[in-house]
Order: structure tokens, then sequence, then C-alpha cells
């Protein structure tokens, strides 16, 4: 497969996952007994923070493979709070 991912940033609205323009990505079944509903958002909220976590992720990987001999912790600690700063926005 080498469809790409719709470039964020994603937004998360009610059991809806939606471009920062408002094209719909993702909907949760809100109707589904196997989940709760806070399950159900928890879970859309980790797919919105998906093309940020990526983009943090590659920056982070990309900036590591250019800088082997001049590589500066500081500037992977940028990615890592990034990423750290995502998750907690997943994590509600």
């Amino acid at each position: 497969m080498n469809d790409k991912y719709t470039k964020g940033p994603w937004v998360y609205d009610y059991g809806m996952v939606y471009t920062a323009s408002g094209i719909p990505i993702a909907k949760a079944d809100r109707d589904t007994p196997q989940t709760r509903p806070t399950e159900r958002d928890a879970n859309m909220r980790a797919v919105a923070i998906l093309p940020e976590l990526i983009d943090a992720c590659n920056g982070l990987l990309d900036y590591r493979k250019r800088n082997t001999a001049n590589f500066q912790l500081e500037k992977c600690d940028d990615y890592l709070a990034l990423i750290a700063g995502l998750i907690a926005r997943a994590n509600g």
C-alpha cells in the first residue's frame, strides 16, 4: 500500500475526527455496546494526534540520522517533549 495519510493536524469533536479544515477522517460507532462512551472518546483522541505524533517521531529519527557526528541531546529533548505533549493530549 502506497497511500499516505491525510496531513494533520486533526481534531476530535464528539465522536468524529476531522482535519483542521473540517474534512471527516474517522467516526466512532457510539452505539456499540462493546465499549463505553468514555473509552470511545479516548480512542478517538488517540486517533486525532496520529499525524502530529508521526511527524514528531519522524523529525526525531531524521535528526538522529543526519547528525550522527554532531548529535545534540537538547534537540532530541525538544522532539521528546513534543511527543510527550501529544501523548498527554491523547490521554485527555
